[in-house]
């Protein structure tokens, strides 16, 4: 709505303008025709366009103005390009923070989140040489799951797991606090440290074969971990996680917190 009243204003400017020199040529063209030595003319005295009339005086006296004081010109000008350089500084300022803002966006999105999983059945290759590839589950034995819930890569860097008698093991502390303030029984925590690469998994989940150990004999322990990972961004991040292993498929159960209460 605004553009379009501009441009009528235009337009109306440009009207005025070009009737008020239309007049101002037609007296001039009627007044050499109808007389010419000026005697008796109505229109002796016509000066010209009215518009120009008006501004030409207002542009004269600017003019006259800024010749008699050239110092307090200068000094409005450079208060003018000091005010200019400002705001121009705190456009940029504005236009970088919003780059910024707007690449952590983009990285918020697209980067990986993963996290640990309960355990899957551990998959041993039977076949024969030459033979298509037939895998059956090794008995009694599972190992961890990791789930890449982001839209983008993710790199395994280091896992840190272990098995604890759940009367030994905090519930109401994170599993980040209980590994670094050694709040664990001694011999229990567990470190792997290799790299491994997770594409996005969406729903579904992808074994992590450098963390097993014998389900039947854990039946009841609390299964703990915090994975440390990259993103595709470079930056480092972690999970953590903690279930209780049960007889029963899927043979794990999630704690209240379980990914929730530790995570970057």
């Amino acid at each position: 709505m605004r553009w379009r009243i501009l441009i009528l204003l235009r337009f109306g400017i440009a009207f005025l303008l070009t009737v008020d020199l239309g007049i101002s040529l037609y007296i001039q063209h009627y007044e050499v025709n109808a007389y010419p030595n000026g005697n008796d003319n109505q229109y002796a005295n016509y000066q010209g366009p009215i518009i120009t009339q008006i501004i030409w005086p207002f542009l004269k006296t600017v003019g006259c103005f800024v010749l008699d004081n050239p110092e307090l010109i200068t000094a409005i000008a450079t208060a003018f390009i000091a005010a200019y350089t400002i705001i121009l500084a705190r456009a940029t300022k504005a236009l970088t923070t919003l780059a910024e803002q707007q690449g952590e966006t983009t990285q918020i999105h697209e980067r990986a989140y993963l996290f640990g999983g309960g355990p899957t059945r551990v998959m041993k290759n039977v076949s024969t040489e030459g033979a298509t590839a037939l895998y059956m589950p090794v008995p009694d034995t599972v190992c961890m799951t990791i789930t890449n819930w982001g839209r983008s890569t993710g790199f395994i860097k280091k896992v840190q797991w272990g098995l604890c008698p759940p009367r030994e093991f905090r519930h109401n502390v994170s599993v980040s606090r209980l590994i670094d303030e050694k709040l664990l029984p001694p011999a229990i925590l567990q470190t792997v440290t290799k790299d491994d690469i997770y594409p996005p998994t969406g729903m579904s989940s992808m074994p992590y074969r450098h963390v097993t150990f014998k389900q039947k004999e854990n039946i009841g322990k609390i299964f703990f971990g915090r994975l440390f990972f990259q993103d595709i961004f470079g930056d480092s991040h972690h999970s953590t996680f903690k279930f209780e292993l049960t007889a029963s498929e899927p043979g794990s159960e999630p704690l209240e917190g379980c990914y929730s209460d530790d995570w970057d």
